[in-house]
């Protein structure tokens, strides 16, 4: 939901630094009436403000990890890599698995409309099996 309020917040003014450099803010607000000039809102003072640190999201925090290792600096123009599989555990691929020789060759396929993940890489065989 992304639903917005102004919140007035006397004696706050060093606070403004602080929300520039952060996402994510608690706040604890007293909602009153503002009239002015014959108008009459709701507003909301505020009364206390606990900012959180910026974080990434856990993918973007190993994809810069990934970045910062020089194992993977030139990963994209290698001709082969090592790498770890997630989800080996379904549909028999165990057994697929045990049939796999060092140096095969695998292809590596973009799921796009994987429910789960819209980022998963699904990995197939030559011959069309996916591990």
């Amino acid at each position: 939901n992304r639903s917005s309020a102004d919140v007035v917040g006397w004696n706050m003014g060093e606070l403004c630094e602080t929300l520039r450099r952060n996402d994510y803010v608690e706040l604890a607000f007293i909602p009153q009436f503002n009239e002015w000039q014959g108008m009459r809102n709701i507003q909301l003072r505020a009364h206390d403000l606990k900012a959180w640190e910026k974080k990434c999201s856990p993918i973007d925090e190993l994809f810069a990890q990934g970045i910062n290792d020089s194992r993977y600096k030139n990963i994209l123009q290698a001709s082969c890599f090592s790498t770890k599989v997630v989800g080996v555990t379904f549909s028999g691929r165990q057994d697929l698995i045990q049939t796999l020789q060092p140096g095969d060759e695998l292809l590596l396929v973009r799921e796009l409309q994987n429910s789960h993940d819209r980022n998963a890489i699904r990995v197939d065989r030559l011959d069309g099996n996916t591990i």
